[in-house]
């Protein structure tokens, strides 16, 4: 876990349209999450409940697809526009071409691959992002300190899977060896 621990549980993942719903049951608690697959990989937002949760897929040209949007298992689609930030720092605005887009902008602060996004106009003010093969994943929850966001690669033994994770508040991510159950 970030910042230390340990627990175990299980995962249970059902598609649910053009998204994957996922709970988690586990000794730390249970957990709702919705995801989205990018180039062989899923992007993943978790909080306690699905409320105020959504995960946005950011290419590096600013086309963005979003879940839910507006409802449960529907995905958006739009481009942002990428606006030039001193120092590097990651910048988007969401213009016309962005209707639907919870957001009227957003900034990745910090360095790594665990960033804090800056999430402006919408229903919270901040999330929490990890790159991708294009871009970047960005999770949202109301919440920062339960925010989570989730990577899940296939591990290296068929029918495994690597989760890399992050927590609002905690700079460094975990890493977890997910296995079939039984």
């Amino acid at each position: 876990m970030p910042g230390g621990g340990a627990y175990r549980g299980t995962i249970a993942v059902r598609p649910v349209a053009e998204t994957v719903e996922l709970e988690w049951d586990t000794t730390a608690g249970r957990y709702f999450g919705i995801g989205l697959e990018e180039q062989g990989a899923w992007y993943v937002a978790c909080g306690e409940d699905g409320d105020g949760l959504g995960l946005a897929v950011i290419g590096r040209r600013g086309g963005v697809r979003w879940s839910p949007a507006p409802g449960r298992g529907t995905v958006g689609a739009a481009c942002l526009v990428r606006v030039p930030a001193p120092s590097g720092e990651l910048r988007w605005e969401a213009g016309s071409a962005a209707a639907g887009f919870p957001f009227t902008g957003l900034a990745l602060e910090g360095a790594g691959e665990v960033r804090t996004a800056a999430l402006a106009g919408g229903p919270v003010a901040r999330g929490l992002a990890l790159p991708t093969a294009d871009g970047w994943a960005v999770a949202w929850y109301p919440r920062f300190d339960q925010t989570v966001i989730l990577r899940y690669l296939p591990g290296r033994e068929p029918g495994t899977w690597v989760a890399l994770w992050a927590l609002g508040g905690w700079s460094d991510p975990a890493v977890e060896l997910l296995r079939p159950a039984g």
